[in-house]
């Protein structure tokens, strides 16, 4: 189920190793999801995915110290991809450091790209501002690659929930 919900772009996938200062990106080789699945259950290491073409998920990345970690807040981000369709979040603790992702499920792909320009407009409609620290959108717009000169971008990756040791749990209300 890990690799259904996240292995749709298994290239250029990031890792943490206990002990690393960095973050490192694989790109000799795409994750399998034998190897995703190892990685996801040792407390040593963490992983990031990419969003590939379609998803089946979003999330919001509220950062520890943002403007917006307040229950009222967050209540006023629902309410504003409701807007959207966007009606239920399952909501967990990203890490240790005390910050939330909130995901929101879809009940079938839609493409990746679409829902990505979807969420930056519908919260910027709604008054919030996407920044690194505060409030990021996954998928995110990625940078536009011009593709016929052979260039190619990629969507940010983000941590994979509820890895052992991360720090990351479900919470509820």
């Amino acid at each position: 189920r890990i690799w259904q919900l996240f292995g749709s772009y298994p290239w250029a996938w990031i890792a943490k190793r206990d002990g690393d200062r960095d973050w490192q990106t694989e790109k000799r080789y795409p994750l399998k999801p034998r190897t995703l699945w190892k990685h996801w259950q040792d407390a040593a290491i963490q992983i990031d995915m990419r969003f590939g073409t379609l998803t089946e998920y979003c999330m919001l990345d509220i950062d520890h110290g943002s403007e917006y970690l307040k229950p009222t807040t967050i209540g006023d981000l629902k309410g504003a991809l409701e807007t959207i369709g966007l009606a239920r979040a399952v909501t967990l603790r990203s890490s240790h450091s005390g910050g939330l992702h909130l995901y929101f499920p879809l009940p079938e792909a839609v493409r990746t790209f679409d829902l990505a320009v979807a969420l930056k407009g519908c919260l910027k409609a709604h008054g919030f501002e996407i920044k690194p620290g505060q409030l990021e959108t996954f998928p995110n717009v990625k940078t536009f690659a011009r593709s016929w000169l052979g260039e190619f971008s990629e969507y940010q990756g983000h941590r994979l929930p509820l890895q052992p040791a991360s720090g990351s749990v479900i919470l509820n209300e």
